[in-house]
């Protein structure tokens, strides 16, 4: 390890987030990517254009957290998979992610794997049309098996969402 790379999972996180940031560069919507901080990376931030997704606002900003095999709670809420009465995990990551996009009217809408009191179980999406509306929130489902399957797989969503004005 060199001074000033992270250790740990950090290191983890960093890698994969920087990964990601290369994975979104490449999107047509995309801007520019930042990660930051920089060096140990903690998230991903573009500038995105929003007229790629039918939308009209002047600006909008995407941001992706991912924090790999997080320490979370006996009680987190997440579906156990082998319960009968699950119908099946909604995700297979065992890390705690967001892919949030934000608009400069106020709209914004994301989803996020992270224990929440709106929905059951982790993987959810979430909508709200201003800074001033309370988000609804419904669950959602990914197939993906890697962070970098799972980008592509959540912008897909996101831009079903954002053309389709659900």
């Amino acid at each position: 390890m060199t001074p000033g790379e992270p250790s740990g999972s950090g290191a983890e996180r960093h890698r994969i987030l920087r990964q990601l940031r290369r994975q979104l560069e490449q999107h047509p919507a995309v801007d520019h990517a930042r990660g930051q901080p920089e060096g140990a990376y903690a998230e991903v931030t573009t500038r995105l254009d929003p007229d790629h997704f039918g939308r009209t606002a002047d600006s909008a900003t995407l941001r992706l957290v991912w924090h790999p095999n997080p320490d979370v709670p006996d009680d987190d809420r997440r579906p156990d998979p082998t319960d009968p009465s699950v119908a099946g995990p909604r995700t297979t990551f065992d890390a705690m992610f967001k892919i949030h996009y934000s608009e400069d009217g106020g709209y914004d809408c994301g989803f996020h794997n992270e224990p929440s009191s709106h929905v059951d179980g982790w993987f959810h999406f979430q909508e709200r049309a201003d800074s001033d509306a309370e988000y609804d929130y419904e669950p959602a489902t990914i197939d993906a098996g890697s962070p970098t399957a799972a980008l592509w797989e959540l912008l897909d969503l996101l831009a079903d969402r954002l053309r389709s004005g659900e």
